[in-house]
């Protein structure tokens, strides 16, 4: 085969997967689900893995760091040769045929391979979530420490919705629409089938001044309402973000007006200083003040305050 062929062998034939292992890449079953495999790898950098359903090219993509995604010669080039494309293809080549390969630890195939990335029928998802009751109120919230008052309301209205198993269910938004929805109860937490993980996002004011950003969609509405602020609303990424996440949240950010803040009130550990990093630098990139509001307590987020100060335990 031609280099041409060579290379596209490579992006769709080679288990990306297993190759990843030999990296010190280790598969966590716990937040794998079957269309994406997460590992976490040495230097604790988590990263998904998943078959693009239009080419079928295995493609990769890093929770901390943006830039990091693409094909097994990106995995190589950002690791190993330096952006160096032609070593790349030499360190993959000789991977391919069973020799000896740098830094390469070799590791016993689990042949683990997911289900294509199908792309999302935004119509269909959104007539599925519109068709879902929205809720004025429900007792997992109370069990969390949230009463449904007439101003929560406002900002929550059809922002949150119910499946006919009672869970919750938290719609994902990207720039076309709804992609997706986040599913949780006190036993269960999910994420649709086929759905796109983007931002969960509050009803908007007419005139907003400020955004409050965190991780768990609970948490954001917890800080909300032990910090009340009118012209204000809601931002949960469900965790970690990726590119397109990014660019929902760039977008969000640059509505404010100049005078706008962004209030970031992530959780107070490692993950949560990470991700407060991110928004402070994406705010310097839009000229909009970033303001850090994490919990006083390490370890904790925002539910956790508020449902201490109501005397309530998980």
């Amino acid at each position: 085969m031609n280099r041409k062929e060579e290379q596209e062998y490579f992006k769709t034939a080679l288990n990306l997967i297993d190759f990843m292992r030999g990296y010190g890449h280790v598969v966590d079953e716990r937040k794998s689900y079957e269309r994406s495999t997460i590992l976490r790898g040495p230097d604790a950098n988590i990263v998904g893995v998943t078959i693009d359903e239009k080419d079928g090219h295995w493609i990769y993509y890093s929770f901390e760091d943006l830039a990091d995604n693409g094909s097994i010669f990106d995995f190589v080039m950002n690791r190993t040769t330096g952006g160096d494309f032609s070593k790349a293809c030499h360190l993959i080549r000789r991977w391919s045929r069973g020799e000896p390969t740098p830094h390469y630890r070799a590791v016993e195939p689990l042949g683990r391979k997911p289900k294509p990335m199908r792309r999302v029928d935004i119509e269909a998802m959104s007539q599925a979530v519109e068709a879902m009751p929205a809720i004025t109120g429900h007792p997992y919230l109370e069990q969390r420490g949230i009463a449904w008052t007439d101003s929560l309301g406002a900002l929550l209205a059809g922002k949150i919705r119910q499946d006919d198993r009672q869970n919750l269910i938290f719609p994902h938004r990207n720039l076309l629409g709804i992609c997706g929805y986040e599913i949780k109860s006190a036993s269960y937490r999910g994420f649709s089938t086929g759905g796109i993980k983007c931002l969960w996002r509050s009803n908007k004011p007419q005139n907003p001044a400020a955004i409050v950003v965190g991780e768990a969609v609970l948490d954001v509405i917890s800080y909300h309402i032990l910090n009340p602020a009118p012209a204000t609303y809601l931002i949960g990424t469900s965790g970690s973000w990726g590119p397109d996440s990014q660019k929902c949240l760039q977008a969000a950010v640059r509505r404010l007006p100049p005078d706008g803040t962004v209030i970031l009130a992530f959780d107070n550990d490692r993950k949560g200083h990470q991700y407060t990093g991110q928004v402070e630098r994406l705010c310097e990139e839009e000229n909009r003040e970033a303001k850090v509001a994490q919990p006083p307590e390490s370890g904790y987020d925002w539910n956790q305050v508020l449902m201490e100060r109501q005397g309530l335990t998980r």
